[in-house]
């Protein structure tokens, strides 16, 4: 699906009861595009990644640090799904993935 959003504040402390956001983002267009939860293993999340990246700029989109960040969302079932943010490099996607999958084999029923 794709969806037409805003960036909003982020969360850059929280302490002694205190949060401090950061605005420099707030109000930025962004194209959210997610897929259905049908990929299954880490090799076919970097490749649907790559093929999302051959499509922007082939629509020439703006590219650039920080312009282009992909999230994943990983859950094995009876574990909570755990979201990692922020992707700007797909050849980390793999050794990132296979590390979560690890961590919630070995934490069954973990809640995150």
């Amino acid at each position: 699906g794709i969806a037409l959003e805003e960036d909003s504040a982020r969360k850059i402390s929280s302490k002694e009861g205190k949060k401090i956001y950061n605005l420099d983002r707030l109000g930025i267009p962004l194209v959210e595009i997610t897929t259905k939860p049908d990929l299954k293993t880490p090799e076919q999340i970097k490749e649907a990644a790559l093929k999302i990246g051959e499509i922007l700029r082939a629509c020439n989109v703006k590219r650039g640090i920080g312009t282009i960040r992909q999230d994943l969302n990983i859950s094995i079932r009876g574990n909570k799904r755990i979201e990692i943010k922020g992707f700007q490099d797909p050849k980390m996607m793999i050794k990132t993935i296979d590390e979560e999958i690890s961590r919630q084999k070995k934490n069954p029923g973990e809640k995150g």
